[in-house]
């Protein structure tokens, strides 16, 4: 694991959660005011920010050691930490498969063209496979894309080798993602990157697939890659379950522990912050 994991509130210090805990949910709107008394309203997050404020009240003087020890190992506010949290750790994701027909290629610029907009579903450096083609049948990187009211534009990696536009391409990389308050009256979806390992089942038309074989997962990045021979087809759902990690900061570079006798500790409120970094398609 390339960050310390904290399986949340008291259980790093070898004890049963301390409370009382608080949780945060930060939006950012930029409220513009102008003279005439209206008022616009700008929604600068696509996601909230969480936070959470642990508490313990009283520590031994090893515990105490073990509050610090997690500090450092942080450097404070310098590095990550992965953080669990029992109320919200687990996932589950779903897609459609969906054949894009191709319309067109370029082969002097490497790109092919399918209808309507689709440049969500794919990020540099993924990679789609073309069937059904008149000789481009293969596995594609994508190098770059764009997209305009009636088409999508997918530039690859690799050549192209014949001018024939037709055949159709197939997904092999999904973001994870969950969806909150599904079902209700407002929801919204969110990906997730830092995955639990061993964690994470995912199915085909509810056939159990085996990672390593059928398909690899980055537990970082949170992406399901399929492997060629096991890519789904037309038409097939795809449905993952999962747990995932919180990538949180310290929100100080300092912290303080005052004695209240000898060899017991009252250490000072420690609040995380999430970390997010660039998101993918949901």
């Amino acid at each position: 694991m390339a960050f310390p994991v904290l399986d949340f509130v008291g259980t790093f210090i070898g004890k049963k959660p301390t409370y009382p805990l608080v949780r945060r949910k930060n939006w950012n709107t930029e409220v513009v005011k102008y003279d005439s008394s209206f008022i616009q309203t700008n929604e600068l997050y696509t996601f909230p920010i969480r936070e959470w404020e642990l508490h313990h009240k009283l520590l031994t003087s090893s515990q105490e050691d073990k509050f610090f020890e997690l500090f450092d190992s942080a450097r404070g506010q310098g590095r990550r930490l992965y953080l669990l949290d029992p109320n919200d750790y687990e996932g589950e994701s779903s897609w459609t498969q969906v054949a894009l027909t191709i319309t067109a290629v370029d082969q002097s610029d490497d790109y092919f063209t399918v209808t309507d907009q689709h440049a969500s579903k794919f990020q540099v450096g993924w990679k789609f496979k073309v069937t059904g083609s008149t000789g481009n049948d293969d596995i594609y990187t994508v190098q770059d894309i764009s997209q305009d009211e009636s088409s999508t534009y997918i530039y690859v990696e690799e050549d192209i080798p014949s001018s024939v536009g037709n055949g159709t391409i197939l997904r092999m990389y999904f973001q994870l993602y969950n969806t909150y308050y599904s079902g209700e009256d407002y929801e919204f979806s969110e990906p997730k990157k830092d995955i639990v390992p061993n964690q994470c089942t995912v199915e085909v038309n509810s056939v159990e697939k085996t990672e390593g074989v059928d398909y690899t997962l980055s537990d970082t990045e949170g992406v399901i890659m399929f492997v060629s021979d096991s890519t789904p087809t037309n038409g097939q759902t795809i449905e993952a379950a999962f747990q995932f990690y919180y990538r949180v900061m310290f929100s100080s570079d300092s912290i303080s522990s005052s004695r209240i006798w000898t060899s017991h500790y009252n250490p000072g409120i420690m609040t995380l912050i999430e970390v997010k970094r660039r998101t993918t398609e949901l």
